[in-house]
This record gives C-alpha cells, structure tokens and sequence, in this order.
C-alpha cells in the first residue's frame, strides 16, 4: 500500500520500503519534507480528499488593449524592437522584429483603412539616437511595394545624409524632423544668453531660435532635395 504525504506529495511505498507504513514510530517523519506521520494518508483517500484544481478566470484585458488591430500590434512590436536596439539587445530586437511582421501579415491593405498616408517603421525612433540609425531599405521597398499612397519618416532627427536620401530613394515621401528643430531652436537661444551674460530680451531669444530653426530647415531642405524655395 502507500501513503502520501499531504504537504509534499512524497510516497511512502510499503512495497519498495519493505515496511509496513503502521510501522513506522510516531517519531517518524517525512523524509522530504520533515511533515509528521500524521500529514500522510493512505493513496486512495489522498486522492479522493484532494480538492479539485480550479482556474482562475483570465483577466479582463485593459480597455485600450482590446481595441488595438493587427497593424497597430505591428508598430507596437517594431517600437519595442527599436528600444531593444537602443539597449545593444539585439536577440531581443529580433524577437519583436518576428512578432510586428506576424501582426503586420494579419493587417488588412492599407488601402483598405481609407488613410490618406502611412507611417512606417524602418529604423528610427522618436527623440536622439544612442546608437547608429541605420534605415532597413529592405523592409522599405516591400512596403512600397503593397501600399500606393504616401509614406512618412517618423524620428528623422540624427540620421545622416546618407540615410536621408536612401530612405527618400526607396520610397519615404515626408518626414518628421521636430526634435532636431527643437534643438537648433534651444541651442541658438543657449549661445545667446551666454554671449550676453543672461542679460537680453526675450524677443531677441526669440528671433534667434527662429533665424535656427529657419536655417535648420533650409539645410534639411538641401538634404531632401527640395530646394531651391525662397525662404
């Protein structure tokens, strides 16, 4: 016969111990877990005593999660493997590389959504590059390939010449540059206050952040291939 251990689940086996389980002193304990000789109980009478296992229902799932389609997965997914990217976790990348082109397989065309332009992830990311960006003009060209209406850069901002003008040779037709605006826009107002010691008007700032910005756009301008525009 054997006894099973109620805290544990270890066996007594008569069988294999050569000794009946009555036995046993009352000193005796299990050899696992140290529980009395009293803890145990014949198999059968273990088992019937067992309450059955239950499952607790799932989670509802947050509001906002329900809510989000295929492609919006894609892009979320791609977001996140940009992140890992940033943090030198490439396996990591890669995984979530995987999972947005699952999700973007199930997405429907984006003919279909009725939008008048599509933002895509190939490679950059909101804010300033820790790493080096490089666009994925192969991921490009398939996109280019399935969609016929206008693509957006997201996270232009630190890419190179280079990258610039493959992304816009294979296909992208805007792109967002706010931060490095941003930026050449705080940098001329930086140098100002340091030229005249914190001492100046807030309206010269303020021309200064525009004639930045101004030239900022014009060189991204260049870059693009639009000029020459009277600006």
């Amino acid at each position: 016969m054997k006894y099973v251990c109620s805290i544990c689940g270890y066996v007594y086996d008569e069988a294999k111990q050569g000794k009946p389980f009555a036995a046993l002193p009352e000193t005796w304990t299990c050899p696992l877990c140290g529980a009395a000789k009293s803890a145990f109980a014949p198999e059968a009478a273990a088992k019937s005593a067992a309450p059955a296992p239950t499952v607790a229902p799932p989670a509802p799932a947050h509001g906002d999660m329900q809510k989000l389609s295929p492609g919006a997965l894609s892009i979320l997914c791609s977001n996140l493997a940009r992140g890992c990217e940033k943090q030198y976790k490439e396996e990591e990348a890669a995984l979530f590389r995987e999972i947005a082109d699952w999700f973007a397989a199930a997405a429907p065309a984006a003919q279909e959504t009725g939008v008048d332009a599509l933002a895509v992830a190939v490679g950059t990311v909101h804010g300033l590059f820790k790493g080096t960006p490089k666009i994925d003009t192969g991921r490009l060209d398939q996109i280019r390939e399935l969609v016929k209406i206008p693509l957006v850069l997201h996270g232009g901002s630190g890419l190179p010449e280079s990258e610039f003008r493959a992304a816009i040779e294979h296909g992208i037709n805007k792109i967002n540059f706010f931060t490095g605006l941003s930026l050449a826009a705080s940098g001329a107002i930086d140098a100002k206050l340091k030229e005249f010691n914190g001492k100046i008007h807030y309206i010269e700032l303020i021309n200064a952040a525009h004639e930045a910005c101004k030239a900022a756009v014009k060189e991204q301008m260049r870059i693009f291939g639009t000029l020459p525009l009277d600006i």
